[in-house]
């Protein structure tokens, strides 16, 4: 395995499908967010005690990565479902009588999370972009869209565990 290819000396990185991009192209900024709330979520799995956030943290994670793949377009590598995220916040908003903001601090947990959110909403940002100029598909706006929701679902029931 290498590790160092020197390849991104000049300023540049390949995607999944070989192609050469500039490492400041909005494409990348997308992927490093979407790396960023993997990482985050990694953390948050870390902490976690409770065995059904802890799947659900691991699910996400796998999820992210076959994403990443889809973006960079990896030969095979499909959109990931929105059903399974949207199975979990429909679970979670069957519980709560009233919609009310979380402060990150409640937990260690719960304070993990909210920065996964917050990775997660700044991924959605820079996507609508891409997805107005047709660089990404709607399929992975709608995932990234979703992934917030999640995220916050999964909060819920961190605190109410």
């Amino acid at each position: 395995m290498i590790i160092t290819t020197r390849g991104g000396d000049a300023g540049e990185t390949s995607l999944g499908s070989g192609t050469r991009i500039q490492k400041d192209d909005l494409l990348i900024s997308l992927i490093g967010a979407i790396d960023e709330c993997q990482a985050h979520a990694g953390a948050a799995r870390a902490i976690s005690h409770s065995s059904k956030i802890y799947d659900n943290i691991l699910f996400i994670e796998r999820e992210l990565h076959l994403l990443m793949g889809h973006i960079t377009r990896y030969e095979g590598c499909e959109c990931p479902s929105i059903k399974p995220l949207e199975k979990i916040i429909e679970e979670v908003e069957s519980k709560i009588e009233m919609f009310s903001f979380l402060l990150p601090g409640e937990s260690q947990l719960s304070a993990a999370l909210h920065i996964c959110r917050t990775v997660a909403r700044r991924a959605e940002r820079i996507s609508i972009a891409l997805l107005k100029k047709g660089e990404i598909g709607e399929d992975a706006y709608r995932y990234l869209n979703r992934l917030s929701d999640y995220f916050y679902a999964l909060i819920v029931l961190s605190e109410s565990e």
